[in-house]
């Protein structure tokens, strides 16, 4: 690979790796929110609330009768009888490859395109 070659990878490595934390989506867990986050120790959580708003905390905790996390700066506690649903980020491992994979796999191609003189 010539040396331009190289940096063409290194710019996209470093353009679309950022980018693969993007294709996440939030996951609903099918368990009691309360024992959920006691058990698995999320990094971050979307609670939905009785009144039908979201909330989305980081280091969630279980402490007594509420879930306590960050929300900015600041802490936050939500009683765990509001709480009608618990969501978790997931990864999209099909949606991540495809945005890593197509453009390197499209750049080959008219590279191959070009070499042979089409």
């Amino acid at each position: 690979m010539r040396p331009d070659g190289r940096l063409l990878l290194i710019y996209l490595l470093l353009v679309l790796g950022p980018l693969a934390s993007a294709c996440t989506d939030w996951r609903a867990q099918p368990v009691e929110p309360a024992q959920w986050i006691a058990q698995t120790h999320p990094d971050e959580v979307r609670l939905e609330q009785r009144n039908g708003s979201k909330l989305t905390l980081r280091s969630p905790a279980i402490v007594g009768t509420t879930i306590r996390g960050l929300r900015g700066r600041d802490t936050v506690q939500v009683p765990v009888a509001d709480v009608t649903r618990v969501a978790a980020r997931r990864s999209d491992w099909v949606e991540t490859t495809l945005l890593i994979a197509a453009p390197p796999a499209l750049l080959f191609g008219l590279a191959c395109l070009a070499a042979c003189g089409y």
